[in-house]
């Protein structure tokens, strides 16, 4: 059965199948994929107001000078880029004076400004909580790619 993704026509990348065992991500080969798409979604756990290590790690080693800096000669120049995001978390405890104090989208800053040194166009975030108040966890998820999807019609 095709997935959510592959029904609205996203190719998904899963970063935990495509790291080796000493913390390398076929850097040349993902960087040729990440050139052929117009669109990206990273959709990652929130974990300690950041994404998990596996995903900084990517974004470590893919995003290497001469092929996605200095911003003018990226090979990212222009891609659409956005993050879509599940937090164990009620939304409402990410705001000033609340547990978390900040806005989620404070705590992804350095993201933001990462792709857009890359010269990538910055289409924002999508967050969910996770497990959802919505029972069925498909029809979350349909949600949740909906809402990622809407960044980017959003910006047209």
């Amino acid at each position: 059965m095709a997935s959510l993704a592959e029904k609205s026509g996203i190719q998904s990348i899963f970063l935990n199948e495509l790291i080796s065992s000493d913390g390398t991500f076929p850097v040349t080969e993902m960087q040729r994929q990440l050139e052929s798409f117009s669109t990206i979604i990273i959709h990652a756990p929130v974990y300690w107001y950041s994404t998990p290590a596996l995903v900084k790690s990517w974004v470590d080693q893919m995003l290497t000078q001469g092929w996605a800096f200095p911003s003018e000669r990226s090979r990212l120049r222009g891609k659409r880029i956005a993050m879509s995001l599940t937090v164990g978390a009620d939304m409402g405890t990410y705001a000033d004076g609340q547990v978390n104090r900040f806005d989620i989208a404070t705590y992804f800053l350095p993201f933001e400004q990462t792709f857009r040194y890359c010269g990538m166009e910055w289409s924002g975030l999508t967050t969910c909580q996770f497990p959802s108040p919505v029972a069925n966890s498909s029809e979350a998820a349909a949600k949740q790619l909906q809402e990622a999807l809407k960044l980017f019609s959003e910006q047209a």
